[in-house]
């Protein structure tokens, strides 16, 4: 007897945004990260002029939703990216 694939889950994941208020009162968007461990690494990685800014914020921002997309001709499915 075959068996017959069931269809994955969603997959829901959160992100991080780090958004910075300059000195002139602009609010500019400084980086995007996945775990909340990569953030100050990121950070300090891309050399990030922390006098530049008045304050710095991180937002997590709305879930990100991986759907399953059926491929042709198979019981396979690979994940499609909805932001």
């Amino acid at each position: 007897m075959a068996r017959t694939m069931q269809k994955p889950k969603r997959k829901l994941k959160a992100f991080y945004v780090v958004t910075g208020k300059t000195i002139d009162g602009n609010n500019e968007d400084i980086a995007e990260f996945t775990h909340k461990g990569q953030i100050f690494k990121g950070l300090r990685k891309i050399g990030l002029d922390f006098d530049k800014y008045q304050s710095i914020t991180i937002h997590k921002s709305p879930i990100t939703v991986y759907e399953y997309v059926k491929e042709p001709n198979s019981n396979h499915y690979k994940p499609k990216l909805i932001k």
